[in-house]
């Protein structure tokens, strides 16, 4: 998606919202009509304007926007694609979804079980073709915006320029009593601010204009025709609308416009907002006035009605309205019924105000529990638990944070593990196999809460052991950091119950010992609103009589804290696990990229099954070694939802040592069972049974794949067709 198409989003987005809200401003004023004075309406319209020029706020769960449904509050979350403007209600995704990092929650797929593959390949075409259409259709929207756009804002600069220009021509009022009107208005008003007075016949209404410069325009035969009192009321009636700042609420209103020119209620809106800054600005004329003086006022407001009432300049329309007979009638029956005491502020007005300010300027909240906010990063499956990298596991934080970033000489970056918004970086001992060194724990909650509000306790384990914890906190500093130590010790008393079930898998011939001690410690500390945890020392005693134990030395604390940098800081670090690289979890489009590299071709990726069977999990690994080939497998796990009974298994490989060997034996390798030999969709197929299990075994395109069904199934032969048509995700 290219730039204005994105800002194309952002507009329609702006114009949804204010629409919504201008349906809202009209209800309340007509609910209050009678309980609230101009002022407000004015501050209401406010509130609309800031929204169609801004609308990136603050996320609220007050916000109004929540009642939008979650698609329309996503549009321009940082969490969510823009492409999701393309997306259609159709069974399929587009071929542009399928290659952005961030794919829509959901991918569908056509049940292809049933059908013929010419009507198959007829269904993808419609398909192609209907999200083909969706973005061209987009794209032609967004230019016809830009076109509309830039013309309204073209013809308000011809307009400017050409009034520029002609107003450089424009005499100068150098009447001594007018000037002195002028300078008595200005004193009254306390304003210091130069304001002059032109005039000029081709003028047909009075006006101010100039946000920097501000001049008073004035027909000239409106000099002749108009005595002392009614230019001071009209003078009057320019200058509060400069000291209101309406001249720059008249800014705001064309570059709306010019924005939102598609809506037609945004047009509506507007010329409600100037209508209302009238009647706003008549208020402000009549609270300067005495009360004697608002009847000569409306009299004036009468007459230049009906003098320009014919002559009225078209070319300031970007900028100004003509009012209409009725607008002139509720202008005359506000200022017939105006009493100062009615401008007066009251309570009732302050508090509705302070509360439409958050439900009207805050967008929708998105949810950002796990599970939602990481479907909403890709696919819908589990919640990410495991990453080989930082960058991906930055993909799933909403935080900033700092990591160690030195050569930590005998340690090496393992992974890291994800859960409930807390993450664990693991670090293994160089050239040791499975030997986990420390864990950097990083959270935006306090660590170890449960352990200061609970230092004792004694609760039972899984073997009837009685266990019995016990933490104590004290100061530490290390590195100039300050911190707390947290020692937890456990200690494990054997029932007799728990030593027999223990046994049972004993292979050594050592005796039990019937308690045992296992102790843990940690360096805590907090910095920029972030808690941070060392695992430093552990100690473990087995009730075999083994014992095993970890520390890291001081020194090497020094240096992991002294090192710490924020993530888009490193330099020398790069966070990439040789251990795990050829093990992956399966989160989104950018895993399956990575995936297709270690797997050596593009995978199927179907998220949804006949039957209602949903993807819950997906990863690469590497169940064993054959030879010197790694046997390398993604594994896709299928599940009905609050359904476990029943679990289908899809792995995709070129391995084919497992395929090769039942290929020429007529058996299964691993359960020595006898295979049958089916046709399927065209396609050579080896069934057997296992354990629970029931297995599918095709090869094609030298990639063998395999569907293993546990639990009960009515028509297993639906789900395998499904497989085989499935096409590769990145096709």
């Amino acid at each position: 998606m290219n730039l204005l198409e994105i800002i194309f989003v952002w507009i329609l987005y702006a114009s949804l919202t204010s629409t919504m809200m201008i349906f809202c401003v009209i209800l309340l004023k007509k609910l209050i009509k009678n309980h609230m004075d101009l002022r407000f309406y004015h501050a209401l319209w406010l509130l609309v304007m800031i929204r169609l020029l801004i609308p990136f706020t603050p996320e609220s769960p007050l916000s109004m926007f929540n009642l939008l449904p979650e698609n329309h509050q996503h549009m321009i979350g940082y969490n969510q694609s823009i492409d999701s403007f393309y997306t259609l209600e159709s069974e399929e995704i587009s071929e542009n979804e399928k290659s952005s990092d961030i794919a829509p929650i959901k991918r569908q797929t056509i049940n292809k079980s049933n059908l013929p593959k010419e009507e198959i390949l007829e269904n993808k075409k419609k398909i192609s073709f209907e999200n083909s259409f969706s973005k061209i259709s987009f794209q032609v929207a967004s230019y016809i915006w830009c076109f509309g756009f830039l013309t309204i804002f073209l013809l308000i600069m011809f307009t400017a320029i050409n009034f520029n220009k002609k107003a450089k021509k424009f005499k100068k009022v150098n009447d001594s009593q007018v000037i002195q009107i002028l300078n008595l208005l200005k004193e009254k008003l306390k304003m210091n601010k130069n304001i002059e007075l032109y005039y000029e016949e081709r003028i047909k209404s009075p006006f101010i204009a100039g946000l920097i410069h501000p001049k008073i325009y004035l027909p000239r035969e409106l000099l002749r025709m108009v005595g002392e009192r009614e230019l001071y009321y009209i003078l009057l009636h320019e200058l509060i609308h400069y000291k209101r700042k309406d001249l720059f609420y008249n800014l705001f209103e064309t570059i709306a416009l010019s924005l939102h020119w598609f809506n037609p209620v945004v047009w509506f809106a507007v010329k409600k907002m100037r209508f209302d800054r009238e009647l706003s600005c008549d208020y402000g004329v009549l609270e300067i006035l005495e009360e004697k003086e608002g009847t000569e006022y409306g009299l004036t407001i009468l007459k230049l009605s009906s003098i320009f009432s014919n002559h009225i300049s078209k070319k300031m329309i970007p900028a100004y309205f003509y009012e209409n007979k009725n607008q002139i009638e509720r202008r005359i029956m506000m200022i017939k019924t105006f009493k100062k005491s009615s401008y007066k502020i009251s309570i009732l007005v302050v508090l509705i105000f302070l509360l439409l300010t958050p439900l009207t300027l805050t967008n929708a909240q998105i949810n950002t529990n796990n599970k939602t906010s990481f479907q909403n990063k890709g696919f819908s499956l589990d919640t990410p638990v495991h990453f080989n990298t930082l960058e991906r596991a930055l993909d799933f934080v909403n935080f900033d944070f700092k990591v160690p970033d030195t050569d930590l000489n005998n340690y090496i970056f393992d992974s890291i593990i994800l859960h409930d918004d807390v993450l664990r970086i693991k670090f293994a001992v160089k050239n040791v196999v499975d030997t986990s060194a420390f864990t950097l724990t990083i959270s935006k909650k306090e660590l170890m809460e449960d352990e200061k509000k609970k230092s004792y306790e004694i609760y039972k384990g899984s073997h009837d052991e009685k266990i019995t914890k016990k933490s104590t906190i004290e100061p530490m500093t290390i590195a100039n950091t300050q911190g707390i130590r947290v020692t937890t010790k456990f200690n494990y008393e054997w029932t007799e119950k728990g030593i027999k079930e223990l046994e049972k898998n004993n292979t050594k011939n050592t005796k039990h010992i019937p308690t045992i001690e296992h102790i843990e410690k940690y360096f805590i500390w907090q910095e920029d609103g972030i808690w941070y945890s060392l695992d430093y020392y552990f100690e473990n005693n087995s009730y075999y009589g083994d014992t095993s134990m970890s520390e890291i030395p001081i020194k090497d604390m020094e240096t992991i804290l002294s090192s710490l940098r924020y993530t888009k800081e490193l330099k020398n670090m790069d966070y990439v696990s040789k251990a795990w690289e050829n093990y992956l979890y399966i989160y989104g489009d950018k895993d399956l990229r990575k995936a297709e590299k270690i797997i050596g071709f593009v995978p199927k990726f179907p998220l949804k099954l006949p039957e209602g069977f949903t993807a819950v999990s997906s990863s690469i690994g590497c169940p064993m070694y054959l030879e010197t080939e790694p046997w390398t497998q993604l594994e896709t796990l299928f599940q009905k939802e609050k359904d476990n009974s029943s679990e289908i298994t899809f792995i995709q490989t070129k391995s084919i040592h497992r395929y090769g060997f039942l290929e020429k034996n007529g058996y299964d390798r691993e359960t020595e069972i006898q295979a049958k030999i089916m046709n399927i969709e065209d396609t050579k197929m080896f069934t057997f049974e296992g354990k629970d299990k029931q297995y599918y075994m095709w090869k094609k395109d030298n990639i063998i794949y395999t569907v293993e069904f546990t639990g009960t199934f009515k028509r297993k032969e639906n789900i395998v067709k499904f497989f085989i048509n499935e096409t590769p995700y990145f096709k």
